[in-house]
């Protein structure tokens, strides 16, 4: 059972022996020789050589012609991707922007008494990114644990089905790779410091009186 009807129905595996006994063939003939490849991509060029060496009645095909309609499928899947991972990136973006900028804002009054009293635009600077990178690191963090953990579930037990017949598999597929939480963890903390620092800076260079006033 693979969850791809179209296989299911019509492919058995069995004793060579057996099916070679019951459709009258010797076992010492086979009816066509598999090679597999560490780059898939090559086999189109690979049969064009094959076939100019090759004679009638053999003949040489890609398992991307004897399942074009898996791989149609797949290629459709993939138009929508882009869009789908920019809409997420953009609501998470904008939530990490708003989250910090309202945070700071909140605190423009406290930063012109911090000026009132002697203490440096560096060093509100400073203590401002300082505290946006931890409010970034610990919900980068956080996200990572959660989506590690819902991957790590998915992958081990499968638990969001999906409709065989129509999808091909049973079962969403996962890939945990790391390289995509550091990339992604990166981004977010420095955007999370980008977006800390110039609205701090902003409120450090306006007059103390407004700063204080500031509601």
């Amino acid at each position: 059972h693979s969850g791809m009807t179209q296989y299911d129905e019509a492919i058995v595996y069995s004793n060579f022996y057996d099916v070679a006994n019951l459709i009258g063939k010797d076992t010492n003939q086979a009816n066509f020789i598999q090679i597999y490849l560490k780059n898939p991509y090559q086999a189109t060029y690979l049969t064009s050589k094959i076939d100019k060496v090759l004679e009638y009645p053999f003949f040489s095909y890609t398992i991307f012609e004897m399942n074009q309609q898996i791989f149609s499928w797949i290629e459709l899947q993939k138009e929508p991707i882009p869009i789908i991972l920019a809409s997420i990136t953009i609501v998470a973006v904008l939530n990490i922007i708003t989250t910090l900028l309202v945070l700071i804002l909140e605190k423009v009054k406290s930063i012109g008494i911090l000026r009132a009293i002697g203490i440096s635009r560096s060093q509100i600077l400073k203590l401002v990114v300082k505290k946006g990178f931890k409010i970034t690191l610990i919900g980068s963090l956080i996200g990572n644990l959660i989506s590690f953990l819902l991957l790590f579930l998915q992958f081990k037990y499968e638990f969001i089905k999906l409709n065989g017949s129509i999808y091909y598999i049973d079962a969403l597929p996962v890939s945990i790779k790391f390289s995509y939480f550091l990339w992604v963890n990166i981004f977010t903390i420095f955007l999370g410091t980008v977006v800390a620092f110039l609205p701090a800076y902003i409120a450090s260079k306006s007059e103390i009186l407004k700063a204080i006033k500031f509601n």
